[in-house]
């Protein structure tokens, strides 16, 4: 390459740049040059970043093997010494190795004889155990007094019997005192001396009891509570239609007023009517 010229060199140099940026993964010069580029516009790059170092793709450093590239270290291929030769102790079999014991094969003794008795049936089997289907001492026999009750059929001591003094009359029974000694029997009724005062002829009216006048309440739909000066409950009227009731303190009923055309009826609490439209009505 002495008889290029400087421009070709300088092609060459960056193709072959651009080659082993290729093949070392790393970024070209363009790929670089547009990196400080963008990231102008948000940071400042370090000193000599993206740039190449000094000597880096030029032929100089190319086709150069390390020093000792592709030598065999020293005993490379070489068979270890003993190297196929089983080693002391090994691969030698232990004493008495492939000698049977005397008793190999020999069965144990009594090895498959039969127990004593095998094979022979039980004198008991098949008999039943003794007692079997022997029934107990007394059973089927009814205790003592079975089935008999206890003074059936006996009556009872004085049944049927009437007690002492039964259809006896107790004494004085029958007999009345002084029977016929009415006082006067026998003797003429005569006119008495002084004769009783004979009644008036227009006896006195009895008293009416007047029972003050029961005041009627307003027919006020609901209920209408009434207090004193103090704020105490005295009472409540209660309106439900044509009925008003009124209560006292307590919650008991005292009067009841029944409406009805224009008439109104009181009862009291007995539910007895005791007065008409303002007028006193005779209590029943």
């Amino acid at each position: 390459m002495s008889g290029t010229s400087p421009q070709t060199r300088s092609t060459v140099a960056l193709v072959a740049a651009g080659a082993c940026a290729l093949a070392l993964g790393l970024p070209s010069a363009r790929a670089v040059a547009q990196s400080d580029t963008a990231q102008s516009n948000y940071s400042v790059a370090p000193p000599g970043y993206g740039r190449q170092p000094p000597g880096y793709g030029q032929p100089s450093n190319t086709g150069i093997n390390p020093p000792g590239y592709g030598q065999q270290p020293l005993g490379y291929g070489v068979t270890p010494k003993g190297y196929g030769f089983p080693q002391p102790g090994s691969g030698g079999l232990p004493t008495g190795y492939g000698i049977k014991p005397p008793d190999y094969g020999n069965p144990p003794p009594g090895y498959g004889a039969q127990p004593p008795g095998y094979g022979r049936g039980d004198q008991a089997y098949g008999l039943p155990t003794p007692g079997y289907g022997v029934q107990p001492p007394g059973y089927g026999t009814a205790p003592p007094g079975y089935g008999a009750s206890p003074g059936y059929g006996a009556t009872p001591y004085g049944y049927a019997s009437p007690p002492p003094g039964y259809g006896v009359p107790p004494p004085g029974y029958g007999v009345s005192p002084n029977y016929g000694y009415a006082p006067g029997y026998g003797s003429v009724p005569m006119e008495p001396e002084t004769p009783p005062p004979r009644p008036p002829i227009n006896p006195p009216r009895p008293a009416v009891r007047k029972e003050p006048l029961v005041p009627i309440p307003p027919a006020t739909a609901g209920v209408v509570y009434h207090y004193d000066t103090a704020g105490r409950l005295t009472g409540a009227d209660e309106t439900i239609g044509d009925i008003t009731r009124q209560y006292d303190a307590q919650g008991q009923i005292v009067y009841t007023f029944h409406r009805e055309r224009g008439r109104v009826t009181v009862f009291d609490k007995w539910g007895r009517p005791i007065q008409h439209s303002g007028g006193l009505a005779a209590a029943q």
